[in-house]
């Protein structure tokens, strides 16, 4: 029995002195936290700072004489956001939103809506400084919304570009 005492002791002093070791250097990389998500079979990303919350692709009231690219306005705990359509945004090939469809709510505090997604895959971290350039494809207008591909062919989208993008704005007046 004293023999293994000291063999859990033993363990827990090695176990100890690893975890006070300090992080590894990821060679200066800045990684930034990610939510991945699906778009017309193809995984993007967009930076976890702007995203507010994630809500499931419910309750959208559609609106007449609003761009394509807005799916529609839902009420989120009383607030009214509007629910933009990324697919249209992007020029990416008609995909019917289906049951896991989620909403990803971005913020930078002066602007909040919802962007519509195909299915949540998670969070990651990544390298914004390895991503490779996006080739041209869709439309040009949307080229300044995408900071890069990841070698795994994440698709990174900028989200202070997209809560930034006037032509998102829908003004009725």
């Amino acid at each position: 029995m004293h023999g293994e005492s000291e063999k859990i002791r033993s363990i827990l002093e090695r176990r100890a002195r690893e975890l006070a070791k300090p992080l590894e250097d990821h060679g200066g990389e800045d990684e930034t936290e990610v939510l991945v998500f699906a778009l017309c079979g193809e995984r993007y990303a967009v930076e976890s700072a702007t995203v507010r919350e994630i809500r499931r692709l419910q309750g959208v009231t559609a609106l007449p004489g609003v761009p394509p690219f807005v799916l529609g306005i839902m009420n989120v705990r009383g607030e009214i956001l509007s629910v933009l359509d990324p697919v249209k945004i992007l020029a990416l090939p008609e995909t019917p939103y289906e049951d896991g469809a989620r909403v990803v709510v971005l913020s930078n505090g002066a602007m909040t809506f919802g962007l519509a997604v195909h299915e949540l895959h998670g969070m990651a971290r990544l390298a914004f400084s390895k991503l490779q350039e996006a080739p041209l494809s869709g439309n040009s207008s949307s080229q300044g919304l995408i900071r890069g591909v990841s070698a795994d062919r994440l698709i990174v989208l900028d989200g202070r570009a997209l809560l930034a993008d006037k032509t998102l704005i829908v003004d009725a007046s």
